[in-house]
């Protein structure tokens, strides 16, 4: 006889861990290294099994392949046009950064014409996610009460109950960039919350946000999230986190220097990427906060008397819908330092992006904030012995599982009616 949806609930509740468990032995040495491990596994399976017969060759937009191969042969644009990108002195070149092509090109010495951007996206989000995990357990050690199980519960909210899973089974031009970037970020968290606190983790910390730089320009805003961290450590003496903090800004500082190379040598001016000219405006504006607000929380599926029926809007589903268990943020303290760190060091990525010059169309969730996901989800993680309702927690949990999860198997497998809204169902 099948279970009810409350019975459901009430035996996966047993699975959560209990407030008994919140300040259990640390675990030993290795098992967050074998569960990370497992976890990447897990989500390399899905992934590869959501993403299908896209593995089997490039995508419909293969633009980064195109510039792994030019820059196999010494060469930074494209004689040919491409989709989105912009002519200069008889070349196309990207306006973007130059860092999923050179992550690509050993992927194209490998397959040769048969590979596949998508394949490369889905294997790197899957390390993502497992290192992901270690990252929070890492960040944990410095909350109050946070259970390992936990770490690894909100590891699988990251992968599979939030909006990076359609984009990780869908990796064409644009979304590969952020999920190339996310990983760097991802990274930067790892390197910076060493329990140890070492100057070389700070100075890695830094170059991973510089690398995620060169693939989407507002990365390095989330250097906020050390500045907040190393100002409220108060474990060590100040003169020690100002000078890894230094070690993070000389680290960070290599990427700047490598953007600032790569458009030179495309442009003639180390500041320009094409990008502003690409778009004809402002890139920030304070008049687009409303609308993009109302992207980010109000935009919900839609209705059509004719088929197809179901749509999602252009700009994608509300994160009610793609990250429900945000919502639990509404209430949570904040009673530690790297909680502190990650919510207010997250702000100014957040406010840069809600007055962008573009809000990420066509997409699934709200792709934009894709660079915030891992501090978001952290975050959560972090609040987690706060949470008395845990049986609608995961309820919330699950909805976001199950909406993200239809993203996952039907974005871009239905065609784009006239650029207007993405069919869901139908048609």
């Amino acid at each position: 006889m099948p279970r009810s949806p409350r019975s459901l609930l009430a035996g996966l509740h047993r699975w959560l861990p209990r407030r008994a468990d919140w300040h259990a032995e640390p675990p030993p040495p290795g098992a967050d290294g074998r569960v990370a491990l497992g976890l990447g596994l897990l989500a390399l399976g899905v992934y590869a099994a959501f993403a299908g017969d896209r593995l089997l060759g490039p995508s419909p937009y293969p633009h980064h392949l195109a510039f792994a191969r030019a820059y196999l042969q010494g060469e930074l644009g494209l004689a040919s046009p491409l989709y989105e990108l912009i002519e200069h002195g008889g070349r196309h070149y990207n306006p973007q950064g130059p860092l999923p092509a050179l992550l690509l090109t050993p992927w194209v010495l490998l397959f040769g014409a048969h590979a596949s951007d998508v394949a490369f996206g889905v294997l790197l989000s899957a390390a993502t996610v497992g290192l992901f995990h270690l990252a929070l357990c890492r960040i944990a050690t410095r909350a109050p009460g946070v259970p390992r199980a936990a770490c690894a519960g909100f590891t699988l909210v990251f992968a599979f109950g939030s909006f990076l899973w359609p984009y990780a089974a869908n990796g064409v031009f644009w979304y590969l960039n952020q999920l190339v970037a996310v990983a760097c970020v991802v990274a930067s968290l790892w390197a910076w919350f060493d329990p140890a606190a070492r100057a070389r983790t700070g100075a890695l910390a830094g170059l991973a946000l510089g690398a995620g730089f060169l693939a989407r320009y507002h990365v390095p805003l989330l250097g906020a999230v050390f500045a907040v961290d190393a100002l409220l450590d108060r474990r060590r003496p100040p003169g020690a986190r100002a000078r890894r903090l230094a070690w993070a800004g000389a680290g960070l500082a290599v990427g700047l220097a490598a953007f600032a190379w790569h458009n030179q040598a495309r442009f003639g001016h180390p500041l320009t990427t094409g990008y502003a000219r690409f778009q004809g405006e402002h890139l920030w504006h304070i008049n687009r906060l409303g609308p993009r607000l109302a992207n980010v929380f109000l935009s919900f599926p839609v209705w059509f008397e004719r088929a197809p029926h179901l749509r999602i809007p252009l700009n994608g589903l509300s994160l009610l819908l793609t990250l429900p268990p945000l919502v639990l943020l509404a209430r949570q303290r904040l009673d530690s330092g790297p909680a502190k760190a990650l919510a207010f060091g997250a702000l100014p990525t957040f406010l840069f992006l809600m007055g962008y010059a573009t809000n990420g169309a066509v997409q699934w969730g709200y792709r934009y904030l894709l660079e915030l996901l891992p501090a978001t989800v952290a975050l959560l993680c972090l609040g987690w012995p706060q949470v008395r309702r845990r049986r609608a927690a995961l309820a919330l949990i699950l909805l976001g599982v199950a909406v993200n999860a239809v993203g996952a198997a039907v974005f871009w497998r239905f065609g784009q009616a006239a650029w207007t809204q993405i069919t869901l169902v139908g048609g």
